[in-house]
């Protein structure tokens, strides 16, 4: 028995209702059948108002699963069938939507334009928490572009109207993202206050998934400060809410977290299993971004194990989907994933090709505003130019000496300023390789230029740098990928 109109029209509100309720517990692929069923019916009943609203739907889940172009344009069919039934509501909603489309593939421009013209839509019907989300949203552009400062402004706007209409759970949101750039800016103690306001708020609300990105995130700070004890219980603490609330997205992100621990402790099999576990969520998702981001941890890990024909497949998975997503980020974690991997397989060989890509990396951490993107390409291009101290040594000893100490202050200056970044970073981890990867350039440096008289000064420095490292490792439970490094090192010598 066919269905009546009036019927047809409440199964479209409930099956488009259910496909917001997949989209934000991350059953995408469901959100986009119920909206698509939704979709079909409304275009039977030939009803303007409820097609735009499966198309902005429809736009909405794309979007979460990194499929950009598709966002946009069911957005702009969305916004221009509100245009022609003339919904300034559902308008506003689009713009912002086509704004964010223009921002995740890096026009900026296009985005700021969209938003705005959101912003202003918003303020002519009234609607006070549109105008806030929309703020929310050019704050994130800003973060998007590293242009910090503006998006903290942005987000205190929108955190000042969600104050005054008294929306706990839209503050809560903010906070989370107030306390992203902090995060991202290496300012932790900020980043942990603003994680455990929102945290708080959350669990007023009920807010249970967004209680889970907050641990998540919270645990995520531990982790760079090197807690790796805290950092288990609130990722363990995440994932079991996000598996009870059916959080696949989420749960993706703490899996990829607890491999990122396993990872930094050297207990690579149990990192392994995690991170295939992420993988193979974030696959069946199509949430692209967060899958090149675990794709990059295992082909880092596969460096490390010395599984270089591995590491180069999983790597080139990652440079195409950055490429296809234009993602700045994961660009530059690809180079400098891809650079290790060149010096690991001959470090004589590929050096060129390896600095190429480092200073691709520090271009974007610059652009990005990254500080422990810069720090990490400045130790990277630091261990670089040690080999090529050491090369040219080889190629020509007497040409070496005329050139030696300028060469190596450099490289000493790298090294330097690394280890710098990191200590006012507070994170133990990259900072103890830092330590332990300058004692071994001192080393090399002091076996090329014999020189009595300096020779136990440098035994000296070389053997205070070491156990620097050696005690960071420990302090963080990272003996295990200590004794890594240690043993890669011996083999070298060989």
């Amino acid at each position: 028995m066919p269905l009546r109109q009036d019927r047809k029209e409440l199964v479209i509100k409930a099956l488009t209702q259910r496909a917001w309720v997949y989209n934000v517990v991350g059953k995408n692929e469901y959100a986009l059948i119920d909206s698509k069923i939704a979709l079909n019916l409304a275009k039977k009943i030939a009803n303007k108002k409820y097609i735009a609203e499966c198309f902005y739907l429809m736009s909405s889940v794309y979007s979460c699963i990194s499929k950009f172009k598709y966002m946009l344009t069911l957005a702009k069919q969305a916004y221009l069938i509100n245009i022609k039934i003339k919904d300034k509501n559902q308008q506003a909603l689009c713009l912002e939507n086509i704004g964010l489309g223009y921002g995740l593939i890096g026009d900026y421009n296009r985005a700021f334009k969209h938003l705005n013209n959101a912003v202003r839509l918003y303020k002519k019907i009234g609607d006070r928490l549109g105008q806030a989300s929309c703020l929310n949203n050019i704050g994130g552009i800003y973060s998007y572009k590293g242009e910090y400062a503006r998006a903290i402004k942005y987000y205190n706007k929108s955190l000042a109207i969600k104050k005054t209409i008294n929306d706990q759970f839209e503050q809560a949101y903010c906070l989370n993202n107030i306390g992203g750039v902090y995060d991202y800016l290496g300012n932790y103690p900020q980043a942990l206050e603003h994680y455990l306001l929102s945290l708080k708020m959350r669990k007023k609300t009920g807010d249970r998934l967004g209680q889970a990105n907050c641990l998540n995130n919270i645990g995520l700070v531990y982790i760079y400060l090197g807690d790796y004890k805290k950092a288990l219980e609130y990722f363990n603490e995440a994932i079991t809410m996000r598996k009870e609330i059916g959080d696949k997205r989420g749960e993706s992100f703490s899996l990829n977290n607890l491999g990122i621990i396993y990872k930094s402790r050297g207990d690579y099999v149990k990192a392994l299993d995690y991170f295939n576990e992420a993988v193979k969520i974030r696959e069946k998702i199509g949430d692209k971004r967060a899958l090149a981001y675990t794709l990059n941890e295992i082909g880092s890990l596969y460096i490390t194990i010395k599984k270089f024909d591995k590491a180069r497949e999983v790597l080139l998975k990652v440079e195409k989907i950055a490429r296809e997503l234009g993602e700045k980020e994961v660009l530059r974690r690809f180079f400098i994933s891809r650079s290790e991997l060149l010096l690991a397989e001959d470090e004589y060989r590929n050096i060129r090709t390896a600095e190429n890509y480092v200073a691709r990396a520090l271009k974007i951490a610059e652009i990005l505003k990254s500080k422990s993107g810069y720090a990490i390409a400045i130790l990277l291009r630091a261990r670089i130019g040690t080999i090529k101290i050491k090369r040219s040594f080889s190629a020509n000893p007497m040409q070496f000496k005329k050139t030696f100490h300028r060469k190596w202050q450099s490289v000493q200056s790298d090294f330097k300023k690394a280890i710098k970044m990191f200590n006012e970073l507070r994170r133990p981890f990259e900072l103890a390789l830092a330590y332990y990867y300058y004692a071994e350039a001192l080393n090399t440096m002091s076996n090329l230029i014999q020189n009595s008289e300096q020779m136990a000064f440098r035994e000296k420095t070389i053997k205070a740098y070491h156990q620097k490292a050696k005690e960071l490792f420990e302090k963080i439970g990272a003996e295990d990928y200590y004794r890594g490094l240690l043993s890669n090192c011996d083999q070298k010598k060989l």
